[in-house]
């Protein structure tokens, strides 16, 4: 429990606790703030990852 923060700031630990919520304990997920948050770092991760992708696209089949 004393952990529980830095276990909260991986973006997959609160969409696993709110399916959690909502498979085993049949209740709507309590922290929907930070599911809200999870949520918005993920898509700003993949549009930076696109953009990385798309910046190396010509040298990346070559380098792989």
């Amino acid at each position: 429990e004393r952990f529980r923060a830095f276990y909260m700031l991986n973006p997959m630990a609160v969409i696993i606790e709110s399916y959690r919520d909502v498979l085993v304990k049949g209740v709507m997920p309590a922290d929907f703030q930070n599911l809200c948050v999870a949520f918005v770092v993920s898509v700003l991760v993949f549009v930076a990852g696109y953009r990385v992708f798309k910046s190396v696209e010509r040298w990346f089949a070559d380098t792989i």
